[in-house]
């Protein structure tokens, strides 16, 4: 079978990641074109196409996938345009940056017959996936609350704020991980060093009754993605940035005391559990599956229904924001 012929639009930040891993070999893939409106920040290839307009690379009936790594505030109109020429789609996040635009982007995307796919790289993530294997069959009960920080320093963007550019991550895993449904109440505020939000913090309710708080920003000194989840029966963390990913701290919730009006966690009930992942990248990950679901004619598991429940929370979380 020949393999799927790929275009990527925007070698950037993400886009060089896709290059590279198109130059490192994907099974069932080949890249043949890029287009960029500045010189590549990476070599390419000999035989990969360089266009300067992005129309041209969508109007070539030699490319089967478009890889859209644009700056954000271009995403609608390009997936707009690739999906209209026939092309499958993998857009990077954000998506897009309105609930509107989401949902003219679903209705294209139903009537089209070609594969449409988010780059929410967390899900192609194997600690993740162990994760909901794992608060799915009941390892720390009935999860009540989570808390989810995730701060850098830089890229500064000037399309769109820390909140859209960050905070996608987080709701994306939070969907996948519960599908906890629709935000009932939301508050928060940000701040920033120019127009736009360079800190965002919310606290958040969803109608399944999970709660948690969010902050995130991309003018910190330290480098911090990590998700805390607070259930009945323990605790679990995620934190991208350790070796071992994964942390279980399992225990009880204490009953209270009746007669001495207080409760404790006794540490001799306790346990803690690091499993031991051999973990995939999560790009390569994600571009295989993308791969695999065209051939395949398959569902994929960011498609652009999870992305408009991802966009939908986005958009209900900010509009509660408080704004300087």
């Amino acid at each position: 079978m020949a393999p799927l012929r790929f275009g990527i639009v925007g070698i950037g930040y993400f886009g060089r990641h896709y290059v590279r891993i198109f130059s490192e070999g994907i099974e069932g893939a080949e890249l043949i074109a890029v287009a960029t409106r500045t010189a590549p920040s990476i070599p390419l290839a000999g035989g990969i196409r360089q266009f300067h307009d992005f129309s041209d690379l969508v109007a070539d009936p030699e490319i089967d996938a478009v890889i859209i790594a644009s700056p954000p505030y271009l995403h609608y109109e390009m997936a707009q345009a690739a999906l209209h020429a026939g092309k499958h789609v993998l857009t990077e996040k954000p998506m897009v940056l309105s609930l509107e635009e989401a949902l003219q982007l679903q209705k294209t995307v139903l009537g089209n017959g070609t594969t449409f796919m988010v780059g929410h790289q967390y899900l192609y993530n194997d600690y993740i996936h162990h994760l909901k294997t794992e608060l799915a069959g009941g390892a720390i009960g009935q999860v009540k609350y989570f808390f989810a920080e995730h701060q850098y320093f830089g890229i500064l963007r000037n399309d769109i704020g820390c909140f859209w550019e960050t905070a996608t991550h987080e709701f994306a895993i939070l969907d996948y991980l519960f599908n906890p449904g629709e935000i009932v109440s939301s508050i928060g505020q940000t701040s920033g060093v120019e127009s736009r939000e360079d800190f965002a913090s919310a606290s958040v309710k969803f109608a399944s009754g999970l709660a948690g708080s969010i902050f995130v920003s991309w003018f910190q000194p330290e480098k911090i993605r990590r998700m805390t989840f607070s259930g009945t029966g323990g605790m679990a963390l995620f934190d991208d940035r350790r070796e071992k990913k994964l942390l279980f701290k399992l225990q009880p919730y204490p009953a209270v005391d009746q007669h001495k009006g207080s409760f404790f966690f006794d540490p001799k009930n306790e346990e803690i559990k690091i499993p031991d992942i051999h973990a995939e990248e999560p790009l390569k990950a994600e571009l295989a599956h993308f791969i695999e679901c065209i051939r395949e004619n398959k569902k994929p598991r960011t498609d652009i229904e999870h992305g408009l429940r991802v966009t939908r929370m986005l958009d209900r979380v900010y509009q509660g924001l408080e704004h300087p």
